[in-house]
């Protein structure tokens, strides 16, 4: 409480007035006695000040403002100041006054929530409008095109742009971009390496797969070589997102936005999700690019690593084993087909006991000093990184102790990237070769043929059959063995195999047709 003198000077002031204003303790009275209570800076300050001059005509004053007394105590004032008379003259007034400070705090929290809230309800709905129209992009290009223009194009972010790292070398350039950044991204130096110029969101989020964000642009050390160029541009935060399926980096996005604190963890995390999404939209299309090519790019390998089983083995019994084909099965798993030349097929069955993830192995031909073994994985780190990074292997041999490997790839594969990967899981492997190959066309399928219309499991069954002998003569393995194999009932690999025969002879009828 503050009582006012017809000056509407201050006369008095409550003790939780001098409480509520920080008067210090050994200051018998506040240096705002005396003084006009409407003259005070801080109530000057609000405007509302030549409100409280109403009060000498007699009118009653109500009044919601922030104050900071002259001891630098803040407070939010919310009260009513009435006018006194005494012998028919004004005769000051009653200032009542209470402090709303934790009230408005709580108000400004929660209208801070809602905002952050809706905010971030609009960049889910921006990235779940991405993700879907991701599905119906046939290139790589068009792809990293329809996520940095969604992104440019919504309120929420100044521009975006797309990169990876040079095939002999560290430094990111720009597959594209998108917005206003008046030049940004071409006057920039990015690189993925341990550098001044690679601690920034862009080289964080490549060295370690995550997420990576600079809050604070204007204070942040690790953005120092960028930052004069961004607060040009009135860029206050940026985020970086590995483009990732399994194990390999389709490149990094980088987002940029006029907003301080622009990507909270919640944010973080859908672009999180939006990363993995591209990441499996672009390796899918460089499989099927893959499949269609009718060139491709060899890398072949010498692997003489023991802790590879076939080449263990073929040490062992001093022969020969090459890789006739594999399978990835549904349940995640892979089925192996190898060639023994030199040695009983059975005596390598048994030494396979103990392989780690080995769920099965079994002799489809016996010829005495060669055949045909199936081995059933659980996984397989060398075929899993090969399929993570969207290539295939194209052959594999092994003579007494010593393999050579190799491994089809697009022309356009980033080839260093993909020899860490190999030796990651062989790290004895040498690159002995790279040269580019045409491919005859019974190697490779057309866009929109008989084999791609083929459902997953379709295929599944034929190569499993096709690889285990089902289709010779005689059969060097059943539908119920090949069933076995791939975890099915019997009746279920023949309603596949009928399905699948359907559509490819009807494919090749229709052909026939046409061209009659």
């Amino acid at each position: 409480m503050f009582r006012l003198d017809e000056e509407l000077r201050i006369t008095y002031e409550n003790p939780r007035a001098e409480e509520i204003i920080g008067l210090p303790d050994e200051m018998p009275s506040s240096d705002a006695i005396g003084v006009p209570f409407h003259e005070l800076p801080s109530v000057v300050e609000t405007g509302q000040a030549e409100q409280f001059t109403r009060l000498q005509d007699g009118e009653t004053v109500e009044f919601e403002f922030p104050f900071e007394s002259i001891y630098d105590k803040e407070a939010y004032f919310t009260g009513r100041s009435v006018p006194l008379y005494r012998d028919d003259g004004f005769d000051g007034a009653i200032l009542m006054a209470t402090d709303i400070s934790e009230r408005r705090r709580q108000e400004r929290e929660l209208e801070h929530q809602r905002d952050e809230l809706e905010t971030l309800n609009r960049i889910n709905d921006l990235l779940l409008e991405i993700t879907r129209e991701l599905l119906g992009r046939s290139t790589r290009e068009q792809i990293e095109h329809t996520v940095c223009d969604r992104l440019a194009a919504s309120e929420l972010y100044q521009f975006a742009w797309i990169g990876e790292p040079e095939t002999d070398g560290d430094r990111l350039t720009a597959r594209t971009s998108a917005g206003v950044d008046d030049g940004y991204v071409e006057a920039i130096t990015v690189t993925a390496d341990g550098t001044e110029t690679g601690q920034g969101p862009s080289g964080r989020a490549l060295r370690t797969g995550e997420v990576q964000v600079s809050q604070n642009i204007r204070t942040d050390p690790a953005f120092e070589p960028w930052r004069e160029a961004a607060l040009d541009r009135d860029i206050q935060s940026a985020a970086a997102i590995p483009l990732l399926h399994g194990g390999t980096a389709y490149g990094c996005l980088a987002v940029y936005t006029t907003r301080p604190l622009g990507f909270s963890q919640r944010e973080q995390r859908a672009f999180e999700l939006l990363g993995e999404a591209v990441g499996f939209a672009i390796h899918a299309i460089e499989t099927r690019r893959l499949l269609f090519a009718d060139a491709v790019l060899e890398l072949e390998f010498r692997i003489s690593d023991s802790e590879q089983f076939l080449i263990r083995h073929s040490e062992r019994f001093e022969c020969e084993l090459s890789v006739s084909g594999y399978v990835a099965t549904k349940s995640g798993g892979w089925l192996l087909y190898v060639d023994v030349q030199g040695v009983s097929p059975t005596e390598v069955r048994e030494a396979a006991s103990g392989l780690d993830d080995l769920e099965h192995v079994r002799v489809v031909r016996d010829g005495g000093d060669g055949g045909l073994l199936e081995y059933r994985f659980a996984e397989s780190s060398l075929l899993g990184t090969l399929t993570e990074a969207g290539v295939k292997l194209g052959s594999a041999d092994v003579d007494a102790g010593t393999g050579r490997l190799v491994v089809e790839a697009p022309q356009d594969a980033a080839v260093r990237n993909l020899i860490d990967r190999i030796r990651d899981v062989a790290p004895t492997a040498t690159l002995l070769a790279q040269r580019e190959r045409d491919r005859s066309a019974v190697e490779f399928d057309v866009p929109g043929g008989p084999i791609e219309k083929l459902t997953d499991r379709q295929r599944e069954a034929l190569e499993t059959a096709y690889h285990a002998g089902y289709f010779e003569w005689p059969r060097e393995s059943t539908a119920t063995e090949v069933a076995e194999s791939m975890g099915i009932a019997a009746p279920t690999l023949n309603r596949h195999f009928r399905r699948a025969q359907h559509k490819l002879l009807s494919a090749f009828f229709d052909s026939m047709d046409d061209t009659a």
